[in-house]
Parts: C-alpha cells; structure tokens; sequence
C-alpha cells in the first residue's frame, strides 16, 4: 500500500498504469469535468481501450460535466462510459413512485481499479482535485494505492453498479455480458 498526499503524482502513477494495463479499467468518480486531468485520463482510455482493454468509466450524473465529444471518442474506441443514476430519467416515475428515495442515493465514491491495482481516495476526475503542476490545487486529497491485494471485491463492486445501471443504459450495459466478463478476470486474477 502506497499513500498519495500529492495528487499530481497520483494522477501520475494512474495514467502510468492505464498505459501499461492489459486485461481491465474501471473508473467510479463523483466528479469530471471537461478540463487538463479528464482530457488526459480519457484519452489514456481511449488508447487502452484501442489496444483491447475493457474500460469502464462511471460518472455519478449529478457532477457530469465530461466532454462528450471525448467520451464518444472513447466509447468508438470500445470502453463504455455509464451515467450513474441518470436524475432526468424517468424523473416524474422517480420522484413520485415509491422509490422516491433512490434519487438521493448518489455515488460519491472515487474507486479505481487497473488489472490488479486498486486506487482509492477522494480525487475526482477534475483538475480542482490536482495540486499545481495540472490544476489550481484546490483541495487537499489522501489516495491510496494497493498492489499485490485480492481486487475480487473491488471488481464485485463494478460488477454490481453496472448492473444496476442496465435500467438505464440498455444498448451499453447487458448483464449476461457483464457477468461474463467480470467471471473471466475473476479467474485470471484469482488469488
């Protein structure tokens, strides 16, 4: 385990190990913007999803501010960019049905996993959550990093987020497809 208290040189390590990952990427993030930091993680995507890579990419809907001409670039490329809990979707059902409450439920959590590398802290995809050298430096952010740890249930927590968000995304996201692929990794990377 490795703590992060600079976020430039976190941000450094992750694109370093997107650009070497071989099998899978998946992102949870709070946050992106369409500035410096989202414009390099999503073209460092976009090149691992050319080379084969299954990316994921989630966006929790209520700080989306991607650009989504980057997105749609990275989507032709073959990762898959989810809108976690879309707010204007079904908004009138949502709000008045008896799930009412599963509007508020957000995603706030900022997850990373790249083949077997777990990334984990409080930086979203923003150059606000950069120190100086790739953004304002706003926030003071702790991350971690954790090498050499089972990722079976950091790959589950994708797993079932996608899942959940094939209500939303069906022509993105299919369960079967999804179970498939992450049962896969879980062999290859079985502990």
């Amino acid at each position: 385990m490795k703590v992060y208290e600079d976020n430039d040189r976190f941000f450094d390590v992750l694109w370093e190990k997107i650009d070497k990952a071989k099998d899978l990427i998946c992102i949870q993030t709070y946050a992106m913007d369409h500035k410096n930091v989202a414009g390099i993680t999503l073209q460092k995507l976009r090149n691992a999803a050319k080379r084969g890579v299954r990316v994921y990419l989630i966006i929790d809907d209520l700080c989306y501010y991607a650009n989504n001409e980057w997105i749609r670039q990275m989507e032709a490329a073959g990762g898959i960019c989810v809108r976690n809990q879309p707010t204007m979707r079904d908004f009138k059902e949502t709000i008045l049905g008896p799930r009412a409450s599963t509007y508020f439920q957000r995603n706030h959590q900022k997850v990373m996993l790249v083949d077997d590398n777990i990334f984990c802290g409080s930086l979203n995809l923003a150059n606000s959550y950069t120190s100086v050298r790739y953004g304002d430096g706003s926030f003071r952010d702790m991350n971690i990093i954790l090498k050499g740890h089972p990722a079976k249930r950091v790959r589950d927590f994708f797993r079932d987020i996608l899942i959940r968000n094939e209500k939303f995304w069906p022509d993105k996201i299919k369960r079967d497809e999804v179970n498939k692929v992450f049962d896969e990794f879980d062999i290859k990377y079985a502990w």
